[in-house]
């Protein structure tokens, strides 16, 4: 690497410093985050652990996992793993710990960011000078001479780029995946070098930032498709059978180097039965008309973040969701300026700033928060070309429109690239001592007045320190910890109240959850939780709901079997965040009941608001016999069966899927002897069968019979273990 490019790595490392203060100064006990939000940063600082743990610790797959959702468990191929920052930090984990690695990569994200799109602006200009000097000679004047501007205007564009707005926005809202945008430009830089020179290897470096960025956020997928198109659409004049054979050779590069993940992640999108439901929130996810020119609420001159925040929860917003990309008066005016001066060179950028701004403005045209308009009485709506992207597989994933300012961003950066090295070309007609400084001071001034009118100083951070509750349960491995608040969350909405924090603190505690956080996942997941019992009233009271007293006794009655069934040692009450609700305003009422329902042994309580209590268990059963037509049933029953229903003179669940399951568990993996009362629903000539696999090692297959019967099974000590054990039946037909 040039001497030149480590100072401007450098001085990118320290702006960045800067402009995410205080975090450098809490880089060990908080991250980038507001804790009346959402705390998705949490869900990024558990990914990290989560990997190490499973990969080094337990020795398993780290796309599956059933330390959340417990004992269902839930595939992470389609959860914003962020997988390339993992790895990346995974030495930095095991040297300073989980906080200070997930740290480092926000920081890189920033810093790395900058870089790539000084290195592609700088190639960029760089191009255009000498293709400019061989078409236009001397009319060219001080651009043909003034060369060494390049680098000063390639470094503002990389403070456009890296230092904006939509970026302090998503990094305060804990959304890492969207601020993880840095290999982008690294790809765009040997994209083009892949269009413009014969060598082999600029492809090869294409197809590997290609799929860096994809294996930091998957759904950046969409971003490259459309940005690479668009650019093959201005440069088809470069489409050549060489050109074509090195972008072949980009493509198999992308897609050899990611199909570890590429084929598990299309097998989730088109075989799992949890697609995208309608618009995905689109209609809330994209940026107002106005919000372009509103500065947001983080600038020190417009502080109102946690309010702001407050309204959109209220939904009493200026804007439909939280204002993210607010593009900048004098990044527009630079813009312009590059449009103008050098309309011609330039237009494909034109069209990558205004085209995928269109797009960010999602489905329909907001304005102040306004999508409906009266027109003399006719109300109407105005369509947008993002819903054509609705109905075009994968690309129809994308469904916050809101990421499209990434690629507006990026636009623009290359804009002010031209706008500055025009503008700095006309100080420097001389190349003396003056004016190499005084085009160095501008440099400064158009970097500083860039990264003010962006500016979150002081970043919002949340605290990571362990509550002491959490502390007290730590390294409760192979059994369950019942945190509350007690809730579940994916994309499209919650049940309970979630706290994404409690899926970090399970780094202290080594415990199964209950609850858990991901982008995607089978409803079935969420019903389970809300039909089981206990688990239902605590969401209940959670949720502003009242419990009668014939349900706290019908609780009581069950808390033995639930407390038996989960191996529930410990219950952690986490304290309330103050103006996050529900559990902020509720959080009381859950504590009573708990303390009425629940057999508690001794109470911990510490200064940060956070409670412990030991479960006392009851002494282990023999003999366990499940009722499917009784309530507590609902916890043995995973996926697969009705709810309870008169079967021929029963009370029983009908299988619903070909492989239904059933959780049992056990104290003592010993041989174990299962009986089972069973009935067929059969016809003439397709008599059924049934499989029954205990924790993924087959046992029999046996014939059912006619009417109700008993099946005795032999499940073999080998074949079991302590805790929750999987039974599946599989059928051969439903």
């Amino acid at each position: 690497m040039r001497r030149a490019h480590l100072v401007v790595l450098a001085l990118y490392f320290l702006i960045t410093l800067a402009v995410t203060w205080p975090l450098v100064a809490q880089i060990g006990d908080h991250v980038p985050g507001t804790a009346t939000w959402s705390m998705d940063e949490y869900g990024y600082v558990w990914n990290n652990w989560w990997f190490k743990f499973a990969l080094f610790d337990k020795g398993t797959n780290p796309f599956f996992t059933n330390y959340l959702f417990y004992p269902l468990g839930a595939s992470l191929v389609l959860y914003a793993y962020t997988l390339l920052h993992v790895l990346l930090a995974l030495p930095l984990q095991f040297a300073f710990g989980l906080i200070p690695a997930v740290n480092a990569t926000v920081l890189f994200s920033f810093i790395v960011s900058a870089f790539g799109m000084y290195l592609f602006a700088l190639y960029l200009v760089r191009v255009s000078l000498r293709v400019w000097t061989e078409k236009y000679g001397e009319r060219l004047g001080a651009l043909r001479t003034d060369a060494s501007l390049q680098p000063l205007a390639a470094f503002i564009a990389g403070i456009a780029f890296a230092f904006t707005s939509n970026r302090f926005v998503y990094v305060s809202l804990g959304h890492y995946n969207i601020v993880a945008s840095e290999w982008l430009p690294f790809y765009l830089l040997f994209l083009f070098k892949t269009l413009l020179n014969p060598q082999l290897k600029n492809a090869l470096l294409a197809g590997l930032f290609a799929a860096f960025a994809l294996y930091t956020e998957t759904t950046d997928g969409v971003l490259l498709a459309l940005l690479s198109l668009v650019i093959l659409v201005f440069e088809w004049r470069l489409l050549n059978r060489s050109t074509l054979r090195r972008l072949a050779l980009l493509g198999a590069t992308a897609t050899v180097l990611f199909a570890p993940l590429l084929l598990p992640t299309l097998r989730e999108l088109f075989a799992s039965g949890y697609s995208l439901p309608g618009y995905g929130h689109a209609e809330k996810l994209l940026v107002d008309l106005n919000g372009f020119f509103a500065p947001t609420s983080l600038h020190p001159l417009n502080r109102g973040w946690e309010t702001e925040l407050d309204r959109v929860r209220q939904g009493v917003s200026r804007f439909s969701d939280v204002n993210t990309f607010f593009v900048g008066y004098a990044t527009a005016l630079l813009a312009l300026i590059a449009a103008i001066r050098f309309a011609r060179r330039n237009k494909l950028w034109i069209t990558v700033v205004l085209g995928f701004a269109v797009l960010a403005l999602g489905p329909l045209l907001h304005i102040n928060g306004v999508s409906e308009f009266d027109l003399d009485g006719l109300v109407t709506t105005v369509p947008l070309p993002f819903l054509a992207l609705h109905y075009v597989p994968l690309l129809k994933e994308n469904r916050v429109p809101n990421r499209y300012s990434i690629l507006v961003t990026l636009g623009l950066a290359v804009l002010i690239a031209y706008a500055a090295w025009w503008l700095l070309s006309k100080i420097r007609i001389k190349s003396n001592a003056t004016s190499k400084l005084m085009a160095s001071a501008v440099c400064c001034l158009l970097s500083g007045i860039l990264l003010f009118e962006h500016l979150a100083v002081p970043l919002p951070l949340t605290d990571a320190r362990i509550p002491g509750a959490y502390e007290r349960v730590r390294g409760s491995e192979d059994s369950l910890v019942l945190s509350l608040p007690l809730g579940w969350r994916n994309s499209f909405g919650q049940v309970g109240a979630e706290d994404t924090r409690t899926q970090y603190y399970q780094s202290a505690t080594r415990s199964f959850l209950l609850t858990g956080q991901l982008q995607r996942n089978p409803p079935f997941l969420f019903e389970y939780f809300s039909r089981a019992p206990i688990l239902r009233s605590l969401i209940a009271l959670e949720t502003y709901k009242d419990l009668d007293d014939a349900a706290l006794e019908r609780d009581r009655a069950l808390v033995t079997e639930f407390v038996r069934f989960f191996n529930l040692r410990y219950m952690v009450i986490g304290q309330a965040v103050a103006n996050r609700p529900p559990y902020s305003d509720t959080r009381e009422r859950v504590l009573d009941y708990v303390q009425k329902v629940f057999p508690l042994g001794k109470r911990f309580e510490y200064e940060d608001g956070s409670i412990a209590f030991r479960v006392n268990q009851s002494v282990p059963t023999d003999k366990l016999e499940i009722d499917f037509g009784s309530d507590a049933a609902q916890l043995y029953q995973a996926e697969g069966w009705t709810t309870a229903t008169p079967v021929a003179d029963a009370s029983a669940s009908w299988a619903t899927t070909q492989d239904a399951r059933v959780f049992i568990p056990l104290t003592d993996p010993r041989d174990q002897v299962l009986t089972v009362r069973a009935l067929p629903f059969d016809y003439a000539g397709h008599p059924q069968t049934l499989e029954l696999i205990a924790n993924d090692q087959m046992i029999r297959r046996q014939g059912l019979q006619p009417g109700w019967n008993e099946y005795t099974f032999t499940l073999p000590a080998a074949a079991l273990h302590r805790g929750l054990n999987e039974l599946r039946w599989r059928m051969n037909y439903l």
